[in-house]
């Protein structure tokens, strides 16, 4: 809290005041001697804290912090700082820098966090992050519509929209149809053409990307029927490949049915909180600007897709990726940070780009 602060000065004078020069001296005014070392009993004082409620709410939080600290230190084997360090809330702050230094020191592959559990409770946690490289994983939808409009492809075709259906329906990847950011990217690319009036662009590069978004809708609608999901293992068991481009298709398939089978539920962003970089938001590559369903594989448009992504982003200081935690608001009986599923996650949305890009 801050102190309040009086404006008026406290001047003294050098002299005597010119007024009193011609009056003779004041005698020193005399008390009578008391003791007065009980008068405070006389006294009621206002307390330091107003409400106790907020004394209610420092202890819950301080009892679940150094609570959270002991299961820490049991599995990491140190010395806690106590309670008593220091007073509220600089003693959770000394607290949390020792243990974040032993921590750390002992496992270079985590960092330790403070969260809240739940309304005034806090906990320590550990957490792993699974590195994206840097990299844009983009998926063009174009090659698909083209591939879905040959007849003699209707098996292999509907062996691959449900692997799409999982895209959609489980994993929840982005896209531009559903308005996330390279969907801002193409309307920012359309008011530059029209407003620039380039002479290497005509209307047929926005008729491309009117195109584009209509036909992407189109798709995207298809791939969010849920009976793809539903035929998705007979139709991979009844799948006989004829040519490479078939092969390729199963292989992805599989790979997709592997990683849906053992994580029926799980969303690409089960992992992913934007606080835990950077809790403005404001500096951080956000996963739907590196992770999308895009429309061209090739040509101006993807050529400007890659272009504006690339510049936009690169003064980013921090990107949202996922983290593993490991929560010590119980004892937890050994270090585990499982990052399976993003392993697996994210060697199949590899595979998929590379599939769509070059394999169909």
């Amino acid at each position: 809290m801050e102190r309040a602060v009086s404006n008026n000065k406290l001047v003294r004078k050098s002299g005597k005041d010119k007024r009193c020069s011609n009056r003779s001296q004041r005698q020193t005014a005399t008390f009578a001697c008391f003791n007065d070392r009980n008068d405070f009993l006389n006294h009621q004082f206002l307390p330091l804290v107003a409400d106790g409620n907020l004394i209610a709410v420092w202890k819950m939080k301080q009892t679940s912090f150094f609570a959270s600290l002991e299961n820490l230190a049991a599995l990491y084997h140190f010395e806690p700082l106590a309670a008593e360090v220091s007073v509220y809330p600089s003693n959770i702050l000394l607290a949390f820098q020792d243990a974040k230094s032993v921590v750390e020191e002992a496992n270079k592959e985590v960092e330790l966090y403070i969260l809240e559990k739940r309304e005034n409770e806090f906990l320590l946690a550990t957490g792993k992050t699974y590195s994206t490289k840097h990299q844009l994983y983009f998926f063009p939808l174009e090659p698909v519509y083209k591939f879905l409009q040959q007849k003699d492809c209707r098996t292999s075709s509907k062996l691959l929209l449900s692997v799409l259906a999982y895209c959609f329906q489980v994993l929840q990847l982005p896209s531009f149809t559903e308005g996330d950011y390279l969907d801002g990217c193409y309307e920012y690319f359309k008011e530059w053409l029209e407003s620039e009036n380039e002479e290497e662009f005509d209307g047929e590069s926005i008729a491309e990307i009117n195109y584009a978004v209509r036909a992407g809708k189109k798709l995207a609608g298809q791939c969010k029927k849920p009976h793809h999901l539903r035929a998705w293992k007979k139709r991979m068991k009844d799948f006989v490949p004829s040519n490479k481009k078939d092969e390729s298709i199963l292989k992805i398939a599989k790979e997709a049915y592997s990683l849906y089978d053992q994580f029926p539920t799980l969303t690409f962003h089960h992992n992913i909180s934007p606080s835990f970089n950077d809790p403005s938001g404001e500096g951080s590559t956000r996963p739907d600007q590196y992770i999308s369903f895009s429309w061209a594989a090739e040509g101006w448009l993807q050529e400007q897709e890659f272009d504006f992504v690339n510049n936009d982003l690169q003064e980013n200081a921090a990107i949202d990726e996922p983290i593993v935690l490991q929560c010590f608001d119980v004892p937890q009986a050994a270090i585990k940070h499982d990052d399976t599923f993003e392993t697996k996650l994210f060697a199949f949305l590899q595979n998929l780009s590379i599939f769509l890009y070059n394999d169909l």
